[in-house]
This record gives structure tokens, sequence and C-alpha cells, in this order.
């Protein structure tokens, strides 16, 4: 079902059986760290993927991180991912994925003119005239993200709401296992 799409997905991005158990791995380490989904975080990894971003894995970190840092769910997760696919896809970062991100993310606007050594204006006026480079921008908003919200989705693990994504992330890790019987 789901979950052999998810390891065909990952096969065709790493090319090979051995890879994709690999990332598999790795994502599951993911979202033992986050409340969001397997399919979710693996998803969104293979997104970047299709567009060559070496540091995917990070990246979805990170939004997963800002993500729980603001109560956030997996419908705001999708849309700021959403919009950091566009922006690198496009090849720069315009105004409407920037507003993805930022209303997904609240301050990521500020972070990322904190990241580039901008003010807040002159970022705006950058991305207004499509003068940021959407790899670029996404490079420097994932590491700002990662120094403010680095460990918000292992908290965000504690709560309720985080137990009980713990709880279907361990009923979907041992669906994988079975399949790979």
């Amino acid at each position: 079902g789901r979950f052999e799409r998810l390891g065909i997905m990952l096969k065709r991005v790493e090319g090979s059986a051995n890879a994709a158990a690999d990332a598999k791995r790795r994502l599951l380490n993911v979202v033992n760290e986050m409340p969001l989904s397997l399919e979710e975080v693996t998803r969104a990894y293979v997104k970047f993927q299709t567009v060559g971003l070496k540091d995917s894995e990070e990246v979805v970190r990170s939004f997963g991180n800002a993500i729980a840092a603001f109560g956030g769910t997996s419908v705001e997760f999708q849309r700021a991912i959403q919009g950091a696919f566009q922006a690198i896809g496009k090849g720069n970062l315009e105004l409407e994925e920037m507003k993805q991100i930022a209303e997904a993310i609240p301050g990521a606007i500020q972070i990322l003119a904190r990241e580039m050594g901008v003010t807040y204006s002159d970022l705006m006026k950058l991305i207004e005239t499509r003068s940021v480079d959407g790899r670029e921008a996404i490079a420097k908003l994932t590491a700002g993200m990662q120094k403010d919200f680095g460990t918000a989705g292992a908290e965000a693990m504690n709560t309720y709401a985080g137990s009980l994504q713990r709880l279907t992330n361990s009923w979907d890790q041992f669906k994988v296992a079975l399949a790979s019987l």
C-alpha cells in the first residue's frame, strides 16, 4: 500500500534499494524527533531530492522544527515545504512563496533577512525584484531556523499531540518492518 509507494519514491530519487533503505532509516530518525508522520516527511524529502537539493534531510528537519515551535500541524508543514520547493524550482524566491512559508512559520521573513545580512525592508525589495536565488534563500532560511528552533520538534513530542504522533509513527514503523519481511 502506501508504504510500498513511499519505498518506490525513495528508490527512484536515491537510485538504488540500498540507498533508499538508508534514506528511510534517516527519515525514521527525523519523525522520531518531531510530531510529523513518516509519509509527510518522506514526501517532503522526495520533493527536494527531485530538484537536486543535497541537504533535503536538513531542510525537512529544520522546517519541521520551526513548525513545531509554533504548534503547527502537518497542514502548515506541507504549505511551508511547498513554498520552499517552488522557490527552488523557479530559481528565485518570489513574494508568493515567501508569504506561503511565512504564513506557516511566523518570523520566517525576519530569519531570512537576518541570515542574509539585510534588513526586512531590503529583503522585501530584493524579493519583489526577483533578486533572491531560491536555493540560496532556502539554505539560509534552513540554517537560521535550525539555530532558532533546533530542538522544538523534540520538545513538541512531549505534548499530548506529540505522544499521539509517536504512537502513530511507531505503528507505521511496525507496518514498514512487516512490509520488508
